[in-house]
């Protein structure tokens, strides 16, 4: 049987013969000898890479069609970019709504919710009676969370003077101020 060359061994002898240095003192027929020796060696090669796609070609014609991997397209970068894009051009929409109505972020996401999940458009939703109750009512709950006063450390001043500052008997008077 006939030694059986890969074609990465092919490639790898015929790189050698391509790099190998020529002696400046090799003689004609040594330089002749060896421009045949390569040339055989890359008829060889192609013959063997010829042989190799034939065995490739056979092997696939003798399996059911069926059975042939078929190549998925590779689109999920693309799928990826139409997402973000999408999801941009609703944030977009959101904001220019949001302005265009005189809605905080918090209140437009609640319509477009709404919108979303009664199928709507976000401008009927504004109409409904059902939301508008509830953005009313969440209006009254960010006014009085915004209303209460923050605690602070600092002791009051009764008539410009502190709690330290005052005597016994100013303290008693301004107790119940």
């Amino acid at each position: 049987m006939e030694d059986v060359i890969t074609p990465d061994q092919e490639d790898v002898e015929l790189e050698a013969l391509v790099n190998e240095e020529v002696d400046e003192e090799a003689t004609a027929d040594e330089l002749k000898a060896k421009l045949e020796k390569s040339r055989v060696m890359l008829k060889e090669a192609i013959k063997t890479k010829k042989n190799w796609r034939l065995k490739a070609e056979e092997a696939q014609s003798k399996l059911p069609k069926d059975s042939l991997p078929t190549p998925t397209p590779t689109e999920k970068p693309a799928d990826e970019v139409v997402v973000r894009l999408s999801k941009l051009e609703l944030e977009a929409e959101k904001r220019q709504f949001g302005y265009a109505n005189g809605l905080s972020p918090e209140e437009t996401d609640k319509a477009f919710a709404f919108a979303k999940g009664s199928d709507m458009k976000p401008d009927e939703v504004l109409k409904d009676d059902f939301f508008k109750k509830g953005l009313d009512a969440l209006r009254a709950q960010n006014g009085q969370a915004s209303a209460t006063p923050h605690a602070s450390r600092r002791l009051p001043k009764v008539e410009g003077k502190t709690f330290a500052e005052m005597t016994p008997e100013q303290r008693k008077a301004n107790w119940n101020k």
